[in-house]
């Protein structure tokens, strides 16, 4: 939705592909990037659940623990069902935080997502 007219004045003025792209096409798509970035970065503490699981064993499982299957092994199969809550809320709240910081981070270029 970036208005041609814009690459036009450009190639006028003598600005090649690379000044397009930096002074016509970055400042369009930043709104976009800065919204994908704070949507993404709260799953940042999300690993994958299913691929780690799945593909432990006896052999890797002391090196290829997360927090998601150490809390599913201890506290939904030992039968500490607080403790996977208390896991899966400081989860939660640390991916809150990031989503929290990187808005803040974001408003102060003027581009926050609220």
């Amino acid at each position: 939705a970036i208005d041609t007219s814009l690459y036009e004045a450009a190639s006028m003025d003598g600005a090649g592909k690379w000044r397009h792209i930096w002074h016509i096409s970055l400042p369009s798509i930043i709104p976009t990037i800065v919204i994908q970035l704070i949507l993404t970065i709260g799953g940042v503490m999300e690993v994958g659940f299913d691929q780690v699981y799945v593909l432990q064993n006896s052999v890797v499982s002391s090196i290829s623990e997360v927090i998601s299957t150490w809390s599913y092994k201890s506290g939904i199969n030992g039968g500490q069902f607080s403790l996977a809550t208390a896991l899966g809320l400081f989860e939660s709240l640390i991916g809150l935080t990031l989503v929290l910081v990187t808005n803040w981070v974001a408003r102060r270029y003027n581009q926050g997502l609220w």
